[in-house]
């Protein structure tokens, strides 16, 4: 993957953008489609079910049938529907399976599976065929991220994977802080719900038993498998098993965007290039969210006195597959977007910043009225309007100086649903829950050139929101000054 550097002008507010040189057997059939629960409710029964037995460990097995299974029926939906990259005998084997542990600074590191607590397993498939990141920890369940091509690098220099990928690794730590805080009440309401048929001396014993006198878990509950295993009658098994079925998509859009535009390699040919020694200076990330979400449009008819042939300029996701007509409308149309009356683009040799504030006034001037830049906003609403997504963000908070930033575009949603099965023992006695676990994602193009793309949980970029406990907590400014311009249409 190409090096990707970013940089941050906080004298202007900019955003800022540097870019270098450089066998599964078939599915399962469907599970029937009545619904009995969400999971991701902010009292999650799963989370009381964790809490009491203080299973909190995912093994790396667990985490590579979950990717495998998910990505395996993801792209087989997207087979049905014409749209994935392999064909029907391809299969997708694991390439890699990596674990990740946070640190204080939020600072990561992969290394071998080891069967110590951690944040996050890295799942890459062989012949650059996608990866998942989906959760090491049961405090914070769940697919995190997914691409159906590409490998994902250890260190990653992708301004948006790097901005994304540290604000998930806030979240898992935001999410535990939460579930410590709840855990004794989570505690206390999964023995309850375990016990609620049984008589009431046996209930008291038992609570008296895992908790103290003020409420407090004192001890996990004992797993059956130890508790006593000579007695025929006890049954055996792990404290706590999850079990999911096949995944099935639920809604979606699907990825708007036909486009994977860059910002050097033939997009700059005719931007100034101020004498720099690489060459012209990149287009600007800023530009090619905001030319992308034109193209996508396809308006305005004459941009800046040219006649715009949109039908050209889209018929490949790349300038070099487009006829010549079309690689001239890119080019023109990306320069011209810096120009003094739209988005006034800073131009240096490493770098191309606009401000967001610029590039709704340019959305506006080019017949998009109804544009809104806010920091409040409903990602999922536009996409599932059609209608893609402005976006910007930086990785750290304004008084550090060294923070990077980035523009780009949202332009796709899907929504999974698998049904599980949770088994819970407390000593000789075992309980049985059905429900539904759910997975929605949202497509990031990150404006990139091709392979860089992915999908992510929505929940990453919902930083303006209050900390709400369960699966999805909204985040507090992480990353910090997210921006949207949605309703762009």
């Amino acid at each position: 993957m190409k090096k990707m550097i970013l940089f941050w002008a906080t004298a202007m507010a900019l955003i800022a953008c540097q870019r270098e040189s450089e066998e599964i057997p078939p599915p399962l059939k469907p599970t029937p489609k009545e619904e009995v629960g969400l999971i991701n409710a902010p009292d999650d029964p799963s989370l009381k079910w964790v809490a009491l037995t203080e299973n909190y460990y995912i093994s790396e097995k667990e985490a590579q049938d979950l990717a495998l299974k998910f990505a395996q029926q993801t792209q087989s939906i997207e087979k049905k529907q014409g749209v994935s990259l392999f064909s029907k005998e391809d299969a997708l084997e694991v390439e890699s399976i990596m674990t990740v542990k946070n640190t204080s600074n939020y600072s990561t590191f992969c290394r071998a599976v080891t069967s110590e607590q951690n944040d996050l397993y890295i799942v890459n498939f062989k012949n650059s065929k996608g990866f998942v990141l989906t959760s090491a920890d049961k405090r914070i369940p769940g697919i995190f991220a997914y691409s159906d091509k590409g490998h994902w690098e250890e260190n990653t220099s992708n301004p948006i994977q790097k901005i994304l990928y540290e604000q998930l690794l806030q979240y898992i730590d935001l999410n535990r802080s939460l579930f410590e805080e709840r855990k004794d009440k989570l505690a206390q309401e999964a023995l309850e719900s375990f016990t609620k048929d049984l008589p009431k001396q046996e209930k008291e014993r038992l609570f008296k038993k895992y908790f103290d006198e003020k409420g407090k878990l004192k001890s996990n509950i004992a797993r059956s498998v130890s508790f006593d295993p000579d007695d025929p009658d006890c049954i055996q098994g792990t404290d706590y098993e999850v079990f999911y079925d096949d995944w099935e998509l639920v809604n979606e859009t699907n990825v708007l965007l036909k486009t994977e535009w860059d910002q050097i390699g033939g997009y700059n040919s005719i931007v100034k290039n101020n004498n720099c020694s690489s060459g012209r200076t990149p287009v600007g990330c800023v530009a090619v969210a905001v030319g992308q979400i034109m193209a996508y449009h396809k308006k305005p008819a004459v941009f800046n006195g040219r006649l715009i042939h949109w039908d050209e300029m889209t018929a490949s996701p790349s300038i070099n597959f487009v006829s010549l007509q079309g690689r001239e409308d890119i080019q023109h149309l990306l320069a011209d977007l810096g120009n003094k009356e739209f988005l006034s683009i800073n131009y240096t040799c490493d770098r191309s910043g606009a401000s967001d504030e610029n590039a709704l006034s340019t959305f506006k001037k080019l017949g998009y009225a109804n544009a809104i830049l806010s920091d409040k906003y409903d990602i999922e609403k536009n996409l599932l309007a059609n209608r893609p997504v402005y976006i910007s963000a930086v990785d750290k908070p304004r008084y550090d100086r060294t923070r990077e930033g980035h523009a780009w575009v949202i332009d796709g949603y899907k929504k999974y649903r698998a049904s599980w099965k949770e088994v819970i023992y407390v000593e000789c006695r075992e309980k049985i829950y059905k429900s539904y676990v759910y997975v929605s994602l949202i497509h990031h193009n990150l404006g990139w050139g091709s392979g860089s793309n992915l999908w992510y949980r929505p929940e990453l970029t919902h930083s303006n929101s209050k900390k709400v406990f369960g699966n999805y907590p909204k985040m507090d400014r992480f990353p910090y000054d997210i921006k949207v311009i949605t309703n762009i249409y």
